[in-house]
């Protein structure tokens, strides 16, 4: 190809089977360059834009150039311009504007010979939208015939337009000043005045429609306070207790400061003054002087007298008496306007046996065990503000013995002797001990409510007695008189073992001195006539057409005693009846006939009471053969 000032180079790109020719125009492929692109328009501009907005496109035209770049400088300093990135056309262009974009524009061509920078610019100025830092006060409470004034601060702002309930205001003369600024002002304010005010912040004119509207301040006629309530001009409280001062007030108060006497209460500002579990430093007067909006009213003078409550000197003392005494409880108390007895908690009064129950000793008399026993307490009231406050003492208590009373006892008896006898006292009341007696002298040992005496004698005979001891006095049960029987019987003569057939009878004798009944007994169970038995309550038992398995078996009997010892007993040794059955052959060997030279075995079976065998051959006994069976060999 051959070589010119210019030369294009032929790029191709296929796409979609369809043949795009591009060509670039390049400066020349061996370096050569006529000069730097030239400036060929007349003439910048400028313009003004909101934040947000866009500007006019604005162009600059060169010859020669194959590349832009546009460039900025700061207003104030244009010795200093830097690239602005995106913007390399020789058409200016920016939109959403902010406020960084504010500058002096220029643009600069080049190719390969260099690069020219455009003796004209643009400026563009960028204006910002109006905005409120200080809003109006929420809530304005005006006096009547004051003034109003409602203050503002923003930016960007072309005017301030205020408006009363929704109506845009106008300045008149000597009532609205300030229409159109951040400040206006209402004069002589009435109730006609009072109403919803706000501010409407206008834009410059680049930025219309951007307004801005202020927070809504009401403003209200203000009235004077004056009080609608108020404490009690004295009052007695009583220490401990807790103070509350609160009066109440018609209209809207600003300020509050409480004073006692004619000081002011550091940090006391609130509505009410209270002190909490009050001392009797906290008495005096107190008084409160409250701010308005339009006037300021003080208070009189709250007197606070602070009482002491009563306190326990001496505390009474618990103390055990008999029923039918007297007693006295005493305790003291410092500080009391009146005092009153309690028992169990209960107040009581003087009457019956009782007097002194609202003094600081009381007096029971004629004790009552059922009425009169309990715990007792004073208490005490205090004076002033603590005449409801009370104070009380330890609890004593009384404790009331009754006397002993005996409700039952051992009547006099008869026993046998070798017997174990326990005589027993029941009494009541306050007891604290008991003491035994033989013959009126005290038992060494025997201090319960009962004596047992183990294995009785006719030592043991005689009257007994007990001392039943209590702290109402001691009671005696007396009379009990122990009479000891030796009328025990003895066994002389025990029955003997016998040895009988079923179907025969049998007699067991025994015999006994000072018996006054007997009673057989077989195997340990005690016999009754009936059937082949007779005699069992005799000193001789008859069994008749005695059977094997029903009257085998030990027999004994028990003698008894007389009198006293009527139902004491002793038992004869035992006597052991053997009872035989009769013989019964139940199968025996059957004639047989055997062959020279066998063994044979015959055999018998019986039954009964067998003591042996022997067998015989043809009339006589064959010698030892004693067994069941006989074998030949």
């Amino acid at each position: 190809m051959k070589k010119q000032l210019f030369e294009k180079s032929r790029f191709t790109l296929k796409l979609l089977g369809i043949l795009f020719v591009f060509l670039l125009t390049e400066s020349n492929a061996y370096g050569q360059c006529s000069a730097p692109p030239v400036y060929t328009s007349t003439g910048g501009n400028s313009s003004r834009i909101c934040v947000g907005g866009a500007m006019a496109p604005f162009t600059l035209n060169f010859t020669g150039a194959t590349s832009f770049q546009w460039q900025r400088a700061p207003i104030s300093n244009l010795t200093t311009f830097t690239d602005v990135p995106g913007q390399t056309t020789n058409t200016l262009s920016i939109s959403n504007a902010i406020l960084e974009d504010q500058a002096v524009y220029r643009l600069v061509a080049s190719n390969a010979c260099g690069s020219t920078n455009s003796t004209n610019t643009y400026q563009l100025m960028i204006t910002s939208k109006p905005s409120i830092s200080t809003q109006p006060k929420a809530d304005n409470q005006v006096c009547q015939g004051q003034n109003l004034l409602l203050s503002t601060s923003g930016a960007n702002v072309s005017r301030v337009d205020w408006y009363k309930d929704g109506s845009l205001l106008v300045n008149t003369s000597g009532k609205i000043a300030g229409q159109g600024t951040v400040n206006i002002s209402i004069s002589n304010f009435q109730s006609a005045d009072a109403g919803s005010y706000y501010a409407v912040y206008q834009p410059r004119t680049e930025c219309a429609g951007s307004a801005v509207t202020s927070s809504t301040a009401s403003a209200s006629l203000a009235t004077n306070i004056a009080f609608a309530t108020q404490p009690p001009a004295s009052q007695n409280i009583c220490v401990g207790s807790n103070l509350m001062l609160a009066p109440t007030i018609s209209g809207a108060a600003n300020s509050y400061q409480w004073k006692r006497g004619a000081s002011n209460l550091s940090g006391e500002t609130k509505s009410s003054f209270s002190i909490n579990n009050v001392n009797g430093l906290a008495g005096g007067n107190y008084s409160v002087v409250i701010t308005g909006t339009c006037n300021t009213i003080t208070s009189g003078n709250y007197e606070v007298i602070v009482s002491q409550k009563a306190s326990i000197g001496t505390n009474p003392t618990s103390v055990t008496k008999c029923a039918g005494e007297n007693h006295t409880f005493t305790a003291s108390a410092f500080g009391a306007s009146r005092v009153e007895w309690v028992k169990n908690g209960s107040v009581i009064s003087d009457g019956g046996n009782i007097s002194g129950a609202t003094t600081q000793s009381l007096t029971i008399t004629n004790i009552c065990s059922t009425c009169d026993a309990g715990t007792y307490a004073l208490r005490a009231y205090g004076n002033g503000g603590c005449s409801s406050e009370s104070v009380i003492t330890n609890t004593a208590t009384l404790s009331i013995n009754e006397p002993i009373s005996i409700t039952s006892s051992t009547p006099s008896l008869s026993k046998c002797e070798g017997e174990n006898v326990t005589l027993e006292v029941v009494a009541t009341g306050a007891i604290t001990g008991y003491q035994w007696k033989k013959a009126g002298t005290p038992i060494t040992g025997q201090t319960s409510a009962s004596l047992t005496l183990s294995n009785i004698t006719t030592a043991d005979e005689a009257e007994y007695s007990v001392d039943i001891l209590g702290p109402c006095g001691n009671q005696t049960k007396s009379g009990i008189i122990l009479t000891v029987s030796t009328t025990k019987a003895t066994i002389t003569t025990n029955p003997v073992n016998a040895i009988k057939c079923v179907g025969e009878s049998q007699t067991f004798t025994a015999a006994a001195s000072n018996a006054g009944s007997y009673k057989w007994q077989k195997d340990g169970s005690d016999l009754s006539d009936g059937g082949n038995i007779s005699g069992s309550s005799s000193s001789s038992l008859t069994i008749s057409n005695i059977c094997a398995t029903c009257d085998a078996g030990t027999y004994t009997v028990k003698a008894f005693g007389t009198g006293a010892c009527a139902s004491q007993s002793v038992t004869s040794s035992s006597a052991t009846l053997t009872v035989n059955t009769p013989i019964s052959i139940t199968s025996v060997s059957t004639s047989q006939s055997k062959c020279e030279g066998e063994n044979v075995t015959l055999e018998v079976v019986a039954a009964g009471t067998i003591t042996g065998y022997q067998w015989k051959k043809a009339g006589n006994n064959i010698m030892g053969q004693t067994n069941a069976s006989l074998t030949l060999s």
